[in-house]
């Protein structure tokens, strides 16, 4: 008898646990989830960062004649997932990477920088049943390995003591498709800062805006 009511119970229990919900994924991890390698270029807008995503959706977005290409290379270091308030939802695929970027500019600005950054990167977001897209946001340094002739320096003059160290930050928009594995096109923003005048005069710095081509070893 005592053998039954076991029996029952942990049927009882079994049954519960099965009833309970899953979690509903909103995003998913990505195929290829190896290290990454991408050629990048960008055109130097006056926009302040945070203005750029509105500026360019408004047609107000400018430029001016400075220009670079860059090689960014990268290697995944943490995957996790978030779930959501209610335990009904949870967003999967988030990655920490750590990235290394080296860059020309030409034109006005002629020099080389180089960026090291950790970034965060969301899961994939759907589009349909054939292609994707996520979000990733970067920190770390950038260094001019001259004196950038555009930025301004202490006394608010173009190239007259610029530092060459300073803050960099990317925000970035990736899109996927399935005909592609492994390939992605993104936009990008990326951006050298004083940090509200942490490490630098708060004038320092400059943005840039481009388009670029990642591969993603498995």
């Amino acid at each position: 008898m005592r053998f039954l009511t076991i029996i029952c119970a942990l049927s009882l229990s079994l049954s519960v646990a099965s009833a309970e919900p899953v979690a509903r994924p909103l995003t998913h991890a990505r195929l290829h989830a190896g290290p990454t390698i991408a050629v990048f270029g960008a055109l130097r807008t006056p926009s302040r960062f945070l203005l750029i995503p509105a500026d360019l959706l408004t047609g107000q977005i400018s430029f001016e004649n400075a220009q670079f290409t860059s090689v960014i290379v990268s290697a995944p270091l943490a995957a996790f997932s978030v779930p959501l308030p209610g335990g009904k939802r949870r967003l999967d695929g988030f990655e920490v990477s750590a990235e290394m970027q080296v860059l020309k500019h030409f034109s006005l600005e002629s020099s080389w920088e180089m960026t090291g950054a950790l970034v965060l990167r969301s899961g994939e977001i759907p589009l349909g049943r054939r292609a994707s897209f996520n979000l990733a946001w970067g920190n770390g340094l950038s260094y001019a390995f001259s004196p950038p002739r555009l930025e301004l320096g202490p006394g608010r003059l173009p190239g007259a003591d610029t530092p060459q160290l300073l803050w960099h930050m990317s925000a970035e928009a990736e899109f996927a498709a399935a005909a592609s594995p492994g390939y992605s096109g993104f936009m990008r923003i990326h951006h050298r800062s004083g940090v509200f005048g942490l490490i630098a005069p708060e004038w320092s710095g400059s943005n840039y805006l481009g388009i670029g081509l990642r591969y993603r070893y498995r």
